[in-house]
């Protein structure tokens, strides 16, 4: 199983929705395991990966901030001002609770498969405790945006399923994303946890 030192970045992208606050936390690591590159990193997701996730939740959700710490690295978190103030579909809101699942599907046994949860979900879109056509065809399309590397100017992201570090020391193991799945079921919003 891969470990680094070095160009792990955990990217927070912050959401109001209903009155509460919402958190997908995204691990990616640099291509060339280059550390201090946290602007790249938010600039890239919200350059090639915030469109399709706002394409799966309502108008009435709101991005807050992009906040991306280099694990690895000495700089300071930053703040990147998404692009795009909400999300991209009108319709009724459903519960805050309500969410589209994804499983990051991983490529060694080593660790678990990762996992995202999107809240933002409208009503219009729930078939009993599954989503209409049209939505999870989008959802499919978005999965693929998810498993995919991030570019931009000055840097290559790749999405990773990150083992939590050993309290020891700084060494970070990881899986790469084989695939992306959108999961054809209603789930809840779980709390993550960072580190």
């Amino acid at each position: 199983m891969p470990t680094s030192t070095s160009g792990i970045y955990e990217l927070v992208l912050e959401q109001t929705y209903l009155g509460q606050k919402i958190l997908n936390v995204f691990h990616y690591l640099n291509t060339l395991d280059m550390d201090d590159l946290q602007t790249e990193c938010g600039t890239a997701f919200d350059e090639d990966v915030l469109d399709a996730v706002a394409d799966l939740q309502v108008d009435g959700l709101v991005y807050d901030n992009i906040r991306v710490a280099n694990l690895t690295g000495t700089g300071a978190d930053i703040f990147v001002t998404p692009s795009i103030p909400d999300g991209n579909i009108a319709g009724d809101d459903a519960a805050g609770f309500v969410a589209a699942p994804f499983r990051y599907n991983r490529t060694t046994k080593e660790t678990r498969n990762g996992a995202k949860r999107f809240a933002g979900v409208t009503e219009n879109v729930m078939v009993d405790d599954k989503f209409e056509a049209t939505y999870f065809t989008t959802m499919q399309a978005t999965a693929l945006v998810l498993a995919a590397q991030m570019s931009t100017v000055g840097g290559l992201f790749d999405p990773v399923i990150l083992r939590k570090p050993p309290a020891a020391g700084p060494t970070f193991t990881y899986n790469e994303v084989l695939s992306v799945s959108a999961l054809n079921r209603q789930t809840t919003q779980s709390s993550r946890k960072s580190f």
